[in-house]
């Protein structure tokens, strides 16, 4: 009987994305958390409306003061979601000079390959993103839009619609620390007309 595939051990950035995964990937990395946190984002506020309707209902004392708890709790809920979610890039394009990671709100931001300082696993119940920590602590707070502790202590979290973040974490690397590889297959992307 044969074994399954071993997963990667806790050093699995110490391997970097072979030739074929990088050819593979692309220069764009879809992503899923910014959606995905605004469909949550919507049905707290909606969980909150609900509990501010009951405050205002002719009800009972009981209800009204479950109702209270409910807009309290979905308040506060939507304003850790919405921090979340700011933060969370929803496309991140894969140049020869660094990460171009584009917001919900239309912002984008440049990361430059040399100013990744860190690439780790970033988990939340369910899923496993990439968290990318900066070198130059005045860039990571310009990029930085909610604080660390709602990111796993990362800058940024990227979260792969494919969930393989294992890969992406991998391509990443592979990209920081092998500049042949970014001009030999990412510059080549660029110049290929699509």
């Amino acid at each position: 009987m044969a074994e399954p595939a071993s997963r990667f051990p806790d050093c699995w950035l110490a391997y970097g994305a072979t030739n074929d995964e990088l050819r593979a990937f692309g220069p764009r990395a879809a992503l899923r958390g910014s959606d995905e946190l605004g469909r949550w984002l919507v049905a707290q506020l909606a969980l909150a409306i609900v509990g501010l309707l009951g405050l205002i209902a002719p009800l009972a004392p009981a209800v009204r003061l479950a109702a209270g708890l409910l807009a309290l709790v979905g308040l506060a809920s939507a304003g850790t979601t919405w921090l979340q979610r700011r933060a969370t890039p929803r496309a991140a394009h894969l140049l020869p000079e660094g990460v171009q990671l584009e917001f919900a709100g239309g912002a984008a931001h440049v990361v430059p390959w040399d100013g990744i300082g860190e690439i780790g696993l970033a988990e939340q119940p369910g899923r496993r993103g990439v968290g990318l920590r900066l070198r130059d602590p005045r860039a990571a707070a310009r990029l930085r839009r909610a604080p660390t502790r709602l990111l796993g202590g990362f800058d940024v979290v990227l979260w792969p619609r494919d969930e393989d973040a294992e890969l992406l974490g991998r391509t990443l690397l592979r990209y920081c620390i092998d500049p042949r590889a970014r001009r030999r297959y990412l510059a080549a992307m660029q110049a290929t007309p699509r």
